[in-house]
């Protein structure tokens, strides 16, 4: 019951986020004076079609649908959210369990149980705020790794520092949230609509 709702809840959150993260983005850009963004994206469109405009998002769009609505959450959330999650019931439990007065809901004949389906405890525990802002960090810093700047000038860290990839850390806390609370098809569910509202705002 609560795994499902998270994935109802997580669809719509996903859907209904994309025009906060352009909002956030673009406040970002004004406060700071540099591109928010994903650098990754920016990086393969130029590549591929010699510069980014609305057009050449367009067409990325509809070339890579598949992998940016599907393919690319699923494997980005089983690495990001799910084993990171794993880890924490598997090395921190015990601990928890001593200091934490909601005591995380372990079963330990199903040791995927809090993975696959949550624990249902919406205050988290120390592990969970270090680990959520983590991977988030990890998330972003992902979507940032290029093999040239937008410029064309070849990056030796392979990181684009000029676009701040502030979307992608927030909901990538918001995600950790859901996986750990309504387990990994929340988080999941969550960040496909994310992505298929990206695209449908790429393909206009």
């Amino acid at each position: 019951m609560r795994a499902g709702l998270g994935v109802a809840g997580g669809i719509a959150l996903g859907a209904t986020g994309q025009p906060v993260a352009i909002e956030t983005q673009n406040k970002v850009h004004e406060w700071t004076g540099e591109a928010p963004g994903n650098a990754g994206v920016s990086e393969a469109i130029k590549d591929t079609y010699g510069e980014v405009n609305a057009e050449t998002m367009r067409k990325y769009a509809v070339a890579n649908e598949r992998s940016i609505t599907l393919t690319g959450p699923v494997i980005e959330e089983i690495i990001f959210r799910a084993v990171p999650s794993h880890w924490i019931d598997a090395h921190t439990n015990k601990k928890a369990e001593k200091s934490d007065p909601f005591k995380l809901d372990i079963d330990k004949d199903m040791p995927m149980k809090n993975v696959l389906l949550g624990h249902g405890v919406a205050t988290p525990t120390a592990q969970e705020v270090g680990m959520g802002i983590l991977t988030a960090t990890a998330f972003a810093y992902m979507h940032n790794i290029t093999a040239k700047n937008i410029d064309g000038k070849r990056l030796e860290t392979g990181f684009d520092s000029r676009t701040v990839p502030v979307a992608q850390f927030g909901i990538g806390l918001v995600f950790s949230g859901l996986q750990r609370v309504f387990g990994v098809g929340s988080n999941t569910a969550a960040h496909i609509a994310f992505n298929t509202a990206g695209v449908r705002v790429m393909k206009r």
